[in-house]
């Protein structure tokens, strides 16, 4: 069976992030990880299973060569590398993503002495 039969590819759209409705800040948290998502087409978001886990969306980006995974948790603004511990608000989390992605382009060269 692949797993990836229940992917579900980012919509877009924050009202299909899971947020309780009656509550103001996860529907925000969920706008604001909405607003990200969308001003970065070019990292593929997506639901790894979204009918058990409309909470959790994912992505893969490289760092240092590597593919590094992503997971996120929209309406609590959080955020997380696969197999550390997880960064909140979402802002702090991209902050940190900002830096690594920074260390890997300064990394990209040689030092010639």
């Amino acid at each position: 069976m692949r797993h990836d039969q229940w992917r579900r590819e980012w919509s877009g759209n924050y009202d299909d992030c899971f947020y309780r409705y009656n509550d103001g800040e996860e529907e925000q948290n969920a706008m604001e990880f909405a607003s990200f998502a969308n001003e970065n087409p070019n990292i593929n978001f997506y639901w790894p299973n979204y009918d058990n886990a409309p909470w959790h969306l994912q992505c893969i980006i490289e760092i240092k060569g590597e593919a590094t995974e992503l997971n996120f948790w929209p309406h609590k603004s959080k955020g997380q590398f696969k197999y550390e511990k997880a960064i909140e608000p979402l802002g702090k989390f991209i902050e940190e993503v900002n830096s690594r992605l920074q260390a890997n382009e300064e990394d990209d060269f040689d030092v010639i002495e």
